[in-house]
């Protein structure tokens, strides 16, 4: 039986110590095959690099739409189920937000929490909707795909996109169910 929870540990581990996008991924596969998941070859060798490229760019159009307060602290990454408008079909839900909260420990409740909050906050990513379409192959390992591999999936995407836009802010990944982690 695979313990996510131990899984998303071990990812948060391999994504903040990493230094390149190529190393985190390599350290969040290595963190799920440890901890008993079975991945497919394609997200195996995903090319993290362009996968966060493709963040990246999407993040620098949302930031110089919407500004950054001044007081900022935090951005939030935030992972949900989305629905496809056109077929209903689940697909990967990932945000940008932010957070005015001193605190080591922001705590993000709410929409109400995250003061920075963009309309058009959405960011599609190719790799979380691989790893979503994985989640939805069987119900017998939907929980390490949906929630252990999506979020080390995440904080990487996020990690290395913020760098590559030379924001320094404190990033924090979560779920919209309410879990979230800081990974740096």
């Amino acid at each position: 039986m695979i313990d996510p929870g131990a899984t998303i540990v071990a990812m948060l581990d391999a994504v903040s110590t990493a230094s390149t996008p190529g190393d985190a991924w390599a350290g969040v596969v290595r963190a799920g095959t440890n901890n008993g998941g079975t991945i497919p070859d394609e997200l195996i060798h995903a090319n993290a690099a362009q996968e966060v490229a493709v963040v990246a760019s999407q993040l620098r159009g949302i930031v110089q739409r919407n500004p950054m307060p001044a007081d900022l602290t935090f951005f939030y990454f935030g992972l949900f189920a989305a629905a496809d408008l056109d077929s209903g079909e689940e697909r990967a839900g990932f945000y940008v937000s932010g957070g005015t909260s001193a605190a080591p420990q922001p705590i993000i409740d709410s929409w109400r929490d995250l003061p920075y909050f963009p309309e058009d906050r959405f960011l599609v990513s190719p790799l979380l909707e691989q790893i979503k379409v994985e989640a939805l192959r069987g119900e017998e390992f939907y929980d390490f795909f949906d929630y252990a591999m999506m979020f080390g999936a995440a904080a990487m995407l996020a990690k290395f996109a913020l760098r590559e836009l030379g924001i320094t802010k404190t990033l924090v990944v979560g779920f919209d169910s309410g879990d979230h982690l800081i990974v740096g």
